[in-house]
């Protein structure tokens, strides 16, 4: 007879295979892995990380394409740009929205509102045909092209919009005192 410690009572023992020893008569062998999980993380981390550096050199070796901007500093090809006249309304919504017409090769009328090539930008009021309908506006661009304005100039400019927050910023490729 045996004891349950649990219910307190005698339980009968009926006879049967022989339990197993413990522990164990025969030692456990377990078999090592062909590679170490840590060498495996390594190897994915650096296949990874030149995959990336790939893709990061890849866009900056890359030519501007499309509707994007030369540089600032890069000579204006006006011969195979299309620079397309503003209508107040178009105005206003390339000043609402300048992110969304990054790109955009137009010609705006304006007046210089701060002199001086600060920072590399001349802070000006420009716009479609009517002056009731300018807003600010920041150009950018050569110091050849900006350098001489002053304030009240009255111009005619060709830019590309290349975005902006609280104001379009506007690259100058040709600009015109009127």
């Amino acid at each position: 007879m045996s004891y349950d410690p649990y219910t307190q009572q005698r339980i009968p023992v009926v006879p049967g295979p022989a339990a197993p020893a413990f522990p164990p008569t025969e030692p456990i062998v377990r078999s090592k892995p062909l590679v170490s999980p840590l060498i495996v993380v390594l190897v994915v981390a650096s296949v990874i990380g030149l995959v990336l550096a790939t893709v990061v050199a890849g866009d900056l070796a890359r030519e501007p394409t499309g509707r994007r901007a030369a540089p600032t500093g890069a000579a204006p090809d006006l011969a195979t740009v299309s620079f397309t006249v503003v209508s107040d309304r178009q105005w206003r919504l390339i000043a609402a929205k300048p992110g969304a017409y990054a790109g955009a090769a137009i010609v705006v009328s304006g007046s210089v509102k701060e002199a001086g090539f600060a920072g590399g930008a001349v802070r000006v009021r420009a716009g479609g045909t009517r002056r009731d309908s300018r807003t600010d506006a920041l150009l950018t661009g050569d110091e050849l092209l900006l350098g001489n304005l002053a304030v009240d100039d009255e111009f005619t400019a060709k830019v590309i919009v290349s975005g902006g927050t609280t104001a379009p910023r506007l690259d100058v490729r040709h600009i015109e005192i009127v």
